[in-house]
């Protein structure tokens, strides 16, 4: 499925940490289109190809395959049983639809597991919950929530915070896992769900519908483009061009906008990262002026940085520009927050902030949703805008934000390094890697697949799955880099 979560927005979609940190595996931030996927390649679409994808995205222990020998035993054709045998055994709720979703997209025709994902999405489709979002005007969002999800969480009794408001902030996940596995018997579920006050379940319903190639549902997606919000109609037409047919790619023209020049966005002072991106990679030195421009009036510090960032890439010699780069990245090294990221004894992500991180943000009067968006995406940012100007005078601080608590930030310091070529940061890396737990040392080893050197590599092999270190140097042999960028043959 396609990420539609856009980093831009709030973490409503990032409510939990693992998911955040998954795709920090990936770096598809902002650079580029191209990333590196840890999953098998899907040219082989047979038996064996399908297992193989599963086995690589299955999170190791929690319910795929655990040893070397039950991966051997995997691939040898003995995964399927061995997931039957782990949802006949387990009474967690999220752990049986994993294992569920894992089967139907294996093939497994059994009852049981379709009617676990339906059991368990079903409740996103009848749901009369509003959207919790305000996608509206200004002046309707001064509000956390909006003002029909507050009226009806009022009148429902359901309070910020509570199980009640957990579970149904929950609900749109759920229908993913089931929209994810394309199969058709999904499709009165995703239509139902198409007709949802939340916009959130109503994407994903379009998502689903698109993914299972239901073209009597084109007319539903295209009504639903009718009904939402300016804010919700480019996610909702981007489905429409997965069809062939020119129905919907009409409707999808209609819906979305042209893509502007980004030279032009940011002289109106449209700073969209996006907008920023694309003219840095482009090597648009014409901007320059206008990204100087944009510097010196804007006010936020993220959004300086990128400006900072593209400039130094773009040639500009400015010590402004430089030093205000470094003065974020610093922030971000020498941030003493513990990690946002709990593990548990073999190493594996916790869906939940670790404790300490809990203690940390409540002893600094801060709430966890902001200490948590401060440690996944605003912190790591000031370390990434750092490391894509290629400048090697980014390589001490780059070096120092290994040693930071933060694993975002230690993977893009990691990144940073090897998109540098700065071979003499190998053994650091290597040296993060051995500190770390299991899943954040195959994050930060990520970088180690860049670099033509003998210790480098062996690293890879110890601190990666066999298939997940095949991915990435399969994409380097593609020429991914490790941002995501295009490599310079």
């Amino acid at each position: 499925m396609v990420t539609r979560m856009q980093n831009e927005q709030s973490i409503y979609r990032l409510a939990s940490v693992s998911t955040a940190f998954h795709l920090l595996a990936s770096c598809a931030i902002l650079v580029g289109s191209a990333h590196a996927q840890a999953t098998e390649s899907g040219s082989d679409k047979g038996p064996h190809g399908k297992s193989l994808e599963a086995i690589s995205s299955l999170k190791t222990g929690a319910f795929g395959p655990v040893t070397e020998q039950q991966v051997a035993d995997a691939r040898a054709g003995q995964l399927v049983p061995m997931l039957e045998a782990r949802f006949a055994a387990t009474q967690d709720a999220d752990l049986k639809m994993r294992i569920a979703c894992a089967l139907v997209k294996l093939g497994d025709t059994a009852d049981a597991y379709w009617n676990e994902l339906e059991k368990q999405a079903a409740p996103a489709a009848e749901s009369d919950a509003p959207d919790p979002r305000c996608l509206g005007e200004r002046e309707r969002c001064r509000a956390s929530s909006s003002p029909e999800y507050a009226a009806w969480a009022k009148t429902h009794n359901v309070s910020p915070g509570s199980p009640e408001e957990i579970a149904l902030l929950g609900l749109p996940g759920k229908l993913e896992i089931l929209a994810s596995t394309g199969d058709p018997r999904g499709v009165p579920l995703l239509r139902r769900a198409l007709q949802s006050p939340n916009y959130e379940i109503e994407s994903v319903a379009a998502e689903g519908l698109a993914e299972a190639h239901d073209k009597d549902s084109i007319p539903l997606i295209i009504e639903a483009c009718r009904r939402a919000p300016a804010s919700m109609v480019r996610l909702l037409a981007e489905y429409l061009k997965w069809f062939d047919d020119p129905l919907a790619k009409s409707a999808a023209d209609a819906y979305l906008p042209k893509v502007p020049d980004p030279i032009e966005a940011l002289r109106h002072g449209d700073l969209a990262p996006a907008f920023i991106e694309r003219i840095a990679a482009a090597r648009e030195v014409q901007a320059v002026p206008i990204l100087e421009e944009q510097f010196a009036l804007s006010q936020d510090a993220i959004t300086k940085a990128h400006i900072a960032s593209a400039l130094v890439r773009l040639g500009d010699t400015g010590e402004t520009y430089w030093d205000y780069l470094v003065g974020q990245a610093r922030i971000a090294a020498e941030n003493d927050a513990p990690s946002v990221i709990a593990f548990d004894s073999h190493g594996r992500v916790s869906p939940e902030a670790s404790p300490e991180f809990v203690a940390w943000a409540r002893k600094h009067a801060l709430s966890i949703d902001t200490a948590k968006a401060n440690a996944m995406i605003w912190l790591p940012r000031r370390v990434l805008f750092l490391a894509l100007t290629g400048d090697p005078r980014a390589v001490p601080i780059l070096r120092k934000a290994l040693w930071s608590s933060n694993f975002f930030i230690q993977g893009y310091a990691a990144n940073g390094l090897a998109y540098l070529q700065d071979k003499g940061s190998i053994p650091l890396i290597i040296h993060a890697c051995e500190r770390a737990p299991a899943e954040a040392a195959t994050t930060i080893a990520k970088a180690l697949v860049y670099f033509d050197d003998f210790q480098a590599q062996s690293a890879v092999d110890r601190y990666m799955t066999q298939d997940t270190a095949k991915a990435y140097r399969d994409a380097r042999a593609r020429g991914v880099g490790p941002f995501g960028e295009k490599l310079v043959r």
